[in-house]
């Protein structure tokens, strides 16, 4: 499958983005694993959901494959003093996994959010989940340190020039 680059959009997260069909995704191994907390019903993901809809200094995003639903970026601690946020990308899909959504949804996120200059992006990633961090790579992340069992990873505009 090719995956085109303007067939792919963010939108801001909306209620009524929340399925069946999105609840699922937490049923899948590759997304239970690598999950903190897995939603058991519709409800509990509704709850989730407002949770991460209501906190500071973040935006919760929608990731569209034309208007099919397929994961989600969740944009937060966003810092306009030190120029920097932290990202989570969910492809809940399986089959748009490995495709290079993460990047693509990254390059739209860095539009975006360079505007608004931010310059940093941090994440971090459990260290046994090799695709989310070979996808990382990728899209210009470097590890920057290991605590338990997470990679802490970060994408530097400037340092990124620089090299």
């Amino acid at each position: 499958m090719n995956i085109y680059n303007s067939l792919i959009n963010l939108k801001t997260f909306r209620n009524k983005d929340i399925s069946y069909n999105y609840l699922k995704w937490f049923n899948s191994i590759d997304v239970y694993n690598y999950i903190d907390n897995i939603p058991t019903n519709l409800n509990d993901l509704k709850s989730q959901v407002k949770i991460i809809k209501n906190k500071k200094n973040s935006i919760l995003y929608g990731i569209f494959y034309k208007k099919l639903h397929i994961g989600n970026l969740n944009v937060r601690d966003i810092d306009f003093k030190n120029n920097s946020a932290t990202i989570g990308i969910l492809i809940g899909e399986e089959s748009f996994r490995s495709r290079g959504i993460s990047k693509v949804v990254f390059s739209i996120l860095k539009k975006k959010f360079f505007k608004k200059k931010i310059y940093i992006f941090n994440l971090g990633v459990d260290k046994n989940n090799l695709r989310a961090i070979k996808a990382y790579k990728k899209s210009g992340f470097k590890i920057i340190g290991i605590s338990n069992k997470i990679l802490k990873m970060q994408y530097n505009y400037f340092k990124s020039k620089l090299i």
